[in-house]
């Protein structure tokens, strides 16, 4: 990424990155990336869904392994709110954020440091943060390589699912209308069972 993030900002008691956490490479962003359009896909899906997050500056995200449903994100991985991450995994997907090529990935590790510790404690394990490219089949050098489809955070697609009018979502994830970036960072952690451990780690109680 070319993009510069910048410094950390003091500690947020309730704010957008949840948990007490510096405010990270969000705070001083005017257009941060939005996962609104992604969560409603992924509850429409029906399925089991492995999301791998980009950067919507990173050079080649269709360059990794099958399996995972690769997004484009609108704006810098740093950029994105701990809540909507949480809201994505109480949603049913799994959520692999791509640092590669990130001028400064520890602060984005620094941003989502607090919910991290609280969704390890929880036994959550949904959500990981790959600093080096995403390996390629068992480290061998392959001929010729089959492009991942990416698709765009911003214009995500109807599922087949949705067009059949099968796409009813059943999952227990909250609705987040009219809700405070920290009241839906609660409320996805209590629909993963995490509010407990939250409490524990010092975040935000039930």
């Amino acid at each position: 990424m070319t993009a510069a993030h910048p410094a950390a900002g003091p500690a947020e008691p309730d704010g957008p990155t949840g948990l007490g956490g510096p405010a990270g490479p969000a705070a001083g962003l005017d257009a941060p990336a939005e996962l609104g359009g992604v969560r409603a896909w992924l509850r429409r899906a029906g399925e089991p869904v492995h999301l791998e997050l980009a950067c919507a500056e990173h050079p080649d995200p269709a360059a990794g392994p099958a399996g995972r449903t690769v997004v484009r994100l609108t704006a810098c991985a740093g950029s994105v709110a701990a809540h909507e991450l949480v809201e994505l995994l109480a949603a049913g997907a799994t959520v692999t954020l791509r640092l590669d090529g990130c001028e400064a990935p520890e602060d984005v590790r620094a941003h989502l440091a607090g919910v991290h510790a609280v969704l390890t404690a929880a036994g959550v394990t949904g959500l990981r943060l790959e600093d080096a490219p995403p390996p390629r089949d068992g480290g061998r050098r392959l001929g010729r390589r089959r492009a991942r489809p990416v698709l765009d955070a911003a214009h995500m697609p109807l599922s087949r699912r949705h067009l059949l009018g099968l796409g009813a979502s059943t999952d227990p994830a909250p609705d987040p209308t009219g809700l405070t970036a920290h009241e839906r960072l609660v409320a996805a952690l209590h629909a993963l069972g995490a509010g407990e451990a939250g409490a524990a780690e010092g975040g935000p109680a039930g």
